[in-house]
């Protein structure tokens, strides 16, 4: 990490592509590393403030995600699983597979800003499933019709399981947004449930109907 963000970039980008392209990432991770490592700032802890889309994919800033549920929903949520065989069964290309994740109800922080009676799954397929961190979906508007924050109903946050270095799928969203390819944005968030730290996880941008306009 130090080696990384205490580097000396060159004043001017190199011309050779491959080398551009290799300046381009160090420099995002020196951000990314800075914000993650170094000075990790949550912005606005204000229960009336108005977020945009904006502020919640700064890229400069860590979301606190505070999630509060009961121990039998969360244990509900997180214990679910599914085996290799189970997930590649006969047949599974002929009919959509059973949906194994459902929602739980519970109630969540964004920066301080309180939604109420929202709804929680767990999510994944195989390698990314945790039964202690979990990757979570969180629809705000699941129990409680019009609930949103910033015109967003629904939260994604992954739990990074198979890439310890946390910024593979940012870089690569932001490779193809750079490019002028649509992609998701993404941030990064500090999550805890019932007060219990998990880390950061990504937070990415739901791919829904209004992403597809």
């Amino acid at each position: 990490i130090k080696l990384i963000t205490s580097m000396t970039m060159p004043k001017h980008r190199p011309v050779n592509l491959r080398a551009s392209l290799l300046y381009g990432a160090i420099q995002r991770l020196q951000s990314i590393l800075t914000v993650l490592f170094v000075s990790i700032t949550v912005s606005g802890a204000d229960s009336n403030h108005k977020f945009t889309q904006e502020e919640l994919f700064d890229d400069t800033k860590i979301l606190e995600v505070e999630i509060t549920i009961s121990e039998e929903n969360w244990d509900q949520l997180r214990l679910k699983s599914r085996s290799f065989s189970g997930a590649f069964q006969k047949g599974r290309n002929l009919q959509e597979p059973a949906k194994l994740f459902e929602y739980v109800p519970a109630d969540v922080s964004v920066n301080g800003v309180k939604l109420h009676n929202i709804g929680v799954k767990k999510k994944g397929f195989l390698g990314s499933l945790d039964e202690n961190r979990p990757s979570l979906k969180i629809k705000l508007d699941k129990f409680k019709k019009g609930q949103s924050i910033a015109g967003l109903n629904r939260l994604t946050l992954n739990n990074n399981k198979q890439d310890t270095s946390q910024v593979h799928q940012y870089l690569a969203y932001k490779l193809f947004r750079d490019a002028g390819i649509p992609a998701p944005r993404l941030s990064f968030a500090k999550v805890t449930v019932n007060g219990a730290y998990l880390g950061v996880y990504s937070h990415v941008e739901t791919i829904d109907k209004r992403f597809i306009k």
